[in-house]
């Protein structure tokens, strides 16, 4: 189950961060990082639905239409399914003793790490830059009054309104599962539009 959740919660951050294309139809964008020429990943987004394809061919279905996370691994013919249900009331079920034991010690560090994070603050600038051709307004992550992170969010891309509700939906979840504020659900509510680029701990 530990596993559902991790990869869930990846792919959750991973479509909201990234470079954002957006059509009739829903919202595309490829994922990439300073200094790597190969995305690493590729969202696809319609009103409940996401499809996730990370660089190792791993393919993740976000259906909040259907409140269900598919995890399909072609490399491995694997495919594994969790509904939003037992994320939440935490069905571990199918786990043996030891995974159980595993798990629970895993969310009681994350519990008591959590419990020492530090304030975090996200303050909006009145900075402005236009990034590939989406008008950006400047946003500064502080932690502890310390900045630590800048992201740049559009208001250009009308279909991220669908994605956003989306995350949050699963995000929810993913928190109520596992116990744990889930990173990126910090600044969720206080950044406007989609995040086109993120600028923070070396990297962009």
């Amino acid at each position: 189950m530990r596993r559902f959740a991790v990869a869930a919660a990846s792919a959750l951050l991973t479509v909201f961060i990234g470079l954002a294309c957006a059509d009739a139809q829903g919202l595309y964008f490829e994922v990439t990082r300073s200094g790597k020429d190969v995305p690493s990943a590729k969202v696809s987004h319609m009103p409940g639905m996401a499809r996730v394809v990370i660089r190792s061919g791993q393919v993740i279905l976000l259906r909040v239409d259907k409140k269900l996370v598919d995890i399909l691994n072609p490399g491995r013919k694997t495919y594994n399914e969790i509904t939003f249900d037992e994320l939440q009331n935490k069905q571990f079920a199918s786990l043996s003793p030891n995974q159980r034991r595993v798990l629970q010690e895993h969310m009681e560090r994350n519990k008591k790490r959590n419990e020492k994070n530090a304030k975090i603050d996200i303050d909006k600038t009145s900075e402005t830059k236009n990034i590939e051709g989406f008008n950006c307004t400047k946003y500064v992550v502080k932690r502890d009054d310390k900045p630590v992170a800048t992201i740049w969010a559009t208001n250009d891309i009308k279909d991220a309104d669908d994605l956003r509700s989306d995350v949050k939906k699963v995000l929810d979840r993913l928190e109520s599962a596992s116990g744990e504020k889930q990173p990126y659900s910090e600044w969720l509510d206080k950044v406007d539009g989609f995040p086109v680029e993120i600028e923070g701990h070396g990297s962009t």
